[in-house]
């Protein structure tokens, strides 16, 4: 359940942490947004960087929003689970270029995903 609604999981750590009682949500806290744009300024960073073959295999970029100022970056991809060492370095060109800069909001996870939305990594982007 963890990984269908994060915000959710995000929003009971800070119930409980707080001097309130659990007020669980209703329905998902979780929203998607595919993010065009930042698929579009990766694949055009990427052939100037030594990053063309990763770009080749990003087919969509959504930033998961977890609550108002977290959310973090889902990639999906061509790869399967056998493609470890490309898998890896996708993730890696990816942070390399993810300048993590978008106003008072925090990026926290980047999760790679092959294209049934399965995840093969997870990194951090606040390291």
């Amino acid at each position: 359940m963890v990984d269908l609604d994060r915000g959710a999981w995000i929003l009971g750590c800070k119930q409980g942490t707080s001097n309130g009682g659990p007020h669980p949500p209703i329905g998902p806290v979780t929203r998607r947004e595919p993010d065009l744009d930042l698929l579009r300024r990766f694949g055009s960073w990427a052939p100037r960087n030594q990053a063309a073959d990763s770009a080749r295999h990003l087919t969509k970029v959504t930033l998961v929003h977890l609550d108002p100022t977290n959310y973090d970056v889902e990639l999906a991809t061509t790869y399967t689970a056998a493609g470890d060492a490309e898998i890896r370095r996708l993730a890696d060109d990816f942070h390399r270029w993810w300048d993590g800069d978008d106003g008072d909001a925090t990026a926290w996870n980047m999760i790679v995903t092959d294209a049934a939305g399965h995840r093969l990594t997870t990194t951090s982007l606040n390291s």
